[in-house]
């Protein structure tokens, strides 16, 4: 038996998926947005309530990017970045908090406007992690 949070998500993905092969697109839609919300979310209230001081000191991309298991193409760059010049480490912080823990929501308003701006920052995100190989 597994005991993984990728499990439930690849279940409740599967809700989507039936809700959209039933012809709900628009239910599906939201329901995945919704997922989406609740995942990255989860991802930066783990980092701040984990109790490591580096996310409340804003010093964590630091240490994250000395320590990565898989670097990417630019990591010794950030690294070296974020050594260098602190400042660009805390707004890499910041930049997180506001990726997981906020634009997430947009994903869930009306408007498509601020849809598209949560889903830019996630994205930004997300790449800016497979570029370092910050997992």
């Amino acid at each position: 038996s597994s005991n993984h949070a990728l499990d439930t998500n690849v279940l409740e993905a599967s809700l989507g998926s039936m809700l959209h092969a039933l012809g709900a697109q628009s239910l599906s839609a939201w329901y995945w947005r919704w997922q989406l919300a609740r995942l990255l979310t989860g991802a930066g209230a783990l980092k701040f309530l984990s109790c490591d001081a580096s996310w409340g000191n804003m010093s964590a991309a630091h240490w994250v990017l000395q320590s990565t298991i898989f670097p990417g193409p630019l990591a010794w760059h950030a690294y070296w970045l974020t050594q260098h010049v602190p400042f660009l480490g805390h707004f890499g912080v910041a930049f997180t908090a506001v990726a997981e823990l906020l634009a997430p929501w947009l994903l869930l308003m009306p408007d498509k406007s601020c849809r598209y701006l949560g889903l830019g920052l996630s994205t930004l995100l997300q790449v800016a992690i497979g570029l370092t190989g910050n997992y």
